[in-house]
């Protein structure tokens, strides 16, 4: 127990290796939740994954009417149909004092989704 807890503090600390202990303790949804509370009827993607990034991943969508999670086959679905879905990707880092708000496009370029 000793071993792995230094271990796990080692990994932390030298080689910035926070995707295990983010995954256990970190509460995914905390904005999303947040988010709907200050705002009524928006949907909100939780794209967030501590396996490969640091920051909360969420994608909010301006488009009316779809509210479907990214890549899904309903989300290509409707984007074929309607040929844009439109919304911000919001990026909050768990680890760090820093957000990136981005505004994000899908498209559909003969019938691919972009």
């Amino acid at each position: 127990m000793k071993e792995v807890l230094l271990n796990t503090i080692d990994r932390l600390y030298a080689k910035g290796d926070f995707h295990y202990v983010l995954a256990k303790y970190i509460d995914k949804d905390y904005w999303a939740r947040t988010f709907n509370d200050e705002v009524e009827q928006i949907f909100i993607d939780n794209l967030t994954d501590f396996s490969y990034s640091t920051c909360f991943s969420y994608f909010i969508q301006s488009s009316r009417g779809p509210n479907f999670r990214v890549g899904s086959v309903e989300f290509n679905d409707y984007l074929k149909e309607k040929h844009e879905i439109t919304g911000i990707m919001v990026l909050i880092s768990v680890i760090a004092p820093y957000s990136v708000v981005k505004y994000v496009s899908y498209t559909t370029m003969i019938g691919n989704c972009k």
